[in-house]
């Protein structure tokens, strides 16, 4: 009984401890936190977007920003490799990442960044003026889910997608924090190498596709569809397959194929390789799957198949685009940095795979769904970003693997691993740092602003119908409203960089005849040049043509007698072509 007694003493002083010395080291952080977000505050008051350079956002941030992002980098490796964390602590950390990585943009830019962004607010507001889609639009409309769904949300809210698009990149990034969680749980009780795995994932995102687009919308459901399917054991164990699993996974499907060209065929591989090598679903569901993903493309071929060139086996061409030679120096820093940071991943997940074979823990469905986002992605062209993808729909599995590589195994006793704390604060400062530059570096043409976007607008409403605009590169916003259905596509494609008169030297007046013969080649009803400061900064960062070439040729078609200036907006104008 004394004994008995005194075990029970002891318990009752744990308990009585414990909440004590937990809640010191919680409240440090929360503090640490706090600080952190305060100084980048502070820093966004600091921020002169006119130093926009070669290095995009890096040339215009403050030092104090960089601090905030490396409290945030070791305050997480601190919590994280505590054998027991706090997981609010953990979420804390993860939230206050994306807001510092992801909220930079749209509290300090008046518009959303991408000039890509805007052809996606065209489609929801064409959905949504006209009540229905058009197959023979565009292929957008044959995948009409997401733009669907937001032209409901305008129309039912009263707000603009172009109020919200700034922030949607906050907001996915939010939601790919909750669904990688759910699926990587399937994999491990690890606590921290899950919450380490979505924390590599956010520094490890640099490819940008969480802004306010399809992509964006189908890969967390895709991850969740995954989990899902994780979650089901091998077909010899008979483990019971709840109903609402199956229906969640369906509705995740069905919507994944409604809105999205590749994502599907990811899926499916992915959902395959689960039935034939690891046993975790039956292989009727990946047979559905196929069965559904067919039927919507034999819907679709029509419009797919005369509009775009669906493969190509040339792996190196689907990369990120290389720079050339006449790019900035600063974008071919960016560039590298880029293909670094996949290189990292890649090596940091194959040294944790080692590390863990090693200790004799298998990870056959992380490797299986590793290995199945290669094909599909790489052998698809999908507009040259099949590159791209591939790292995309990687990323969670590559940063599992990563995550095992940093954190020591569990130990009986309590506190912080200080070989953790070190390896993981190394590789988020190495993720972080490469990051930075992947993510920030092209923010000289990113950056969009007013004056472009108000040019485009004026277009779209007050363009006949057979009109084309030509613009010297791509980087400006088009197809922003539902007009651009009456204007159609081919308004939209006339971009002399692409030409040889044009492309890769210092444009100005003794380019006009060229510019008129190929203007007079369209046969169009009118002719529009379009200049605004977007295509000068895509001209500096790229090389496409000579620095410059934009201010030289405005004033040359101002003084010329065969273009008026129709419109203006600051640094932007519009020229229609009076021959």
């Amino acid at each position: 009984m004394e004994a008995w007694s005194a075990l029970a003493g002891r318990q009752t002083a744990a308990v009585s401890v414990r909440p004590a010395a937990l809640a010191r080291p919680v409240a440090l952080h929360v503090a640490l936190v706090a600080g952190a977000l305060g100084l980048w505050a502070i820093a966004l008051t600091r921020v002169d977007l006119g130093k926009l350079g070669d290095l995009g956002l890096l040339n215009a941030l403050p030092a104090i920003w960089f601090v905030a992002f490396g409290l945030l980098l070791g305050g997480f490796a601190h919590a994280v490799s505590r054998e027991r964390p706090a997981t609010a602590v953990l979420a804390l950390y993860v939230v206050a990442l994306i807001l510092v990585l992801h909220g930079t943009t749209p509290l300090l830019y008046d518009e959303p960044r991408y000039a890509w962004t805007f052809k996606h607010l065209g489609v929801i507001d064409w959905i949504a003026s006209s009540g229905h889609v058009d197959p023979t639009l565009d292929i957008y409309n044959n995948w009409p889910a997401f733009f669907a769904v937001n032209a409901w949300l305008s129309s039912a809210t009263g707000v603009s997608p172009l109020a919200y698009a700034e922030w949607s990149q906050v907001f996915f990034e939010l939601i790919n924090a909750a669904a990688i969680l759910f699926a990587l749980r399937a994999l491990t009780i690890e606590t921290r190498q899950v919450w380490l795995a979505t924390w590599l994932f956010l520094l490890g995102n640099w490819i940008a596709q969480d802004y306010l687009a399809p992509q964006a919308f189908v890969f967390p459901l895709a991850t969740v569809l995954l989990g899902l399917c994780l979650r089901c054991g091998p077909r010899s164990a008979r483990v019971p397959r709840p109903r609402a699993g199956l229906v969640m996974g369906a509705l995740c499907y069905l919507a994944i194929v409604a809105t999205h060209q590749l994502t599907p065929i990811v899926v499916i591989i992915g959902v395959t390789v689960l039935a034939v090598a690891a046993r975790r679903v039956p292989l009727w569901v990946p047979l559905a799957m196929l069965v559904i993903e067919a039927a919507w493309v034999a819907h679709a071929w029509g419009f797919l198949h005369t509009h775009f060139s669906l493969f190509s086996f040339d792996l190196a061409g689907n990369a990120h685009p290389t720079p050339t030679p006449h790019a900035a120096a600063g974008f071919k820093v960016v560039s590298w940095a880029s293909r670094a940071l996949v290189a990292v991943m890649f090596l940091l997940a194959a040294a944790g795979f080692w590390r863990r074979y090693r200790s004799g823990r298998g990870d056959l469905a992380p490797t299986v769904l590793l290995a199945a986002a290669m094909p599909a992605a790489a052998v698809l062209n999908y507009g040259g970003e099949g590159g791209m993808r591939t790292y995309l729909f990687a990323l969670p599995w590559l940063a599992f693997l990563a995550a095992a590589l940093c954190l020591e195994p569990r130990r009986r006793r309590r506190g912080t691993g200080a070989a953790a704390v070190v390896s993981v604060a190394a590789v988020s400062a190495l993720v972080g740092t490469l990051m930075l530059f992947a993510y920030y570096g092209r923010e000289l043409m990113d950056h969009i602003s007013r004056d472009d976007v108000r040019v485009a607008l004026w277009f779209e409403r007050h363009a006949p119908v057979g009109s084309v605009r030509v613009q010297v590169t791509a980087n400006i916003p088009e197809r922003v409203t539902a007009r651009y259905a009456a204007l159609r596509g081919g308004a939209y494609s006339n971009i002399l960089a692409n030409h040889r008169p044009f492309g890769g030297h210092l444009l100005g007046a003794r380019d006009l005849p060229a510019l008129e013969l190929y203007l007079a080649r369209l046969g169009s009803t009118r002719d529009y040049v379009l200049l605004s400061p977007s295509q000068e900064h895509e001209a500096r960062l790229l090389g496409s043509v000579a620095p410059h070439s934009i201010e030289r040729l405005g004033r040359a078609l101002s003084r010329s007698p065969h273009f008026k200036a129709v419109y203006r907006s600051g640094q932007a104008a519009v020229y229609l072509w009076t021959p």
